[in-house]
């Protein structure tokens, strides 16, 4: 199968983009936010909370300098792609500050993960401000 001229423009957009996003990050690590997750530790933390929680939980995501938003159905995305696409437009994981599972149980992971529980769940960090 031949590639086309649209999808030279497509996947030509496509690494623009990606390339905005990752100057956009390194800024907002150089004024005072901490990275706490990479892309393979979300995966990870995705995966084992897939066999946890239902595929049908509601999440809140908030990614960086942006607003947070629902995402529902949240753990019957498929996690292997490296982002997360949904209505509210394509985030890659690296984008994500935060997550909030909206559950009181208690949380226990085989690795470091930056996360505390709040009035309206458990909020899994993938950056924090810094602070002052």
């Amino acid at each position: 199968m031949a590639i086309t001229n649209k999808d030279k423009k497509f996947y030509s957009e496509r690494s623009e983009r990606q390339t905005k996003k990752e100057a956009q990050l390194k800024k907002l690590l150089l004024s005072g936010y901490v990275s706490c997750s990479s892309n393979s530790k979300w995966l990870k933390i995705f995966e084992d909370l897939s066999a946890i929680y239902s595929s049908e939980i509601t999440v809140l995501v908030k990614p960086i300098e942006q607003e947070e938003f629902e995402y529902k159905n949240f753990f019957s995305s498929f996690f292997e792609s490296g982002y997360l696409e949904g209505i509210q437009g394509t985030y890659s994981y690296q984008e994500i500050e935060w997550v909030l599972l909206p559950t009181t149980s208690s949380l226990t992971f085989e690795y470091q993960v930056d996360f505390e529980s709040t009035e309206h769940g458990i909020k899994i960090y993938g950056y924090r401000k810094q602070k002052a």
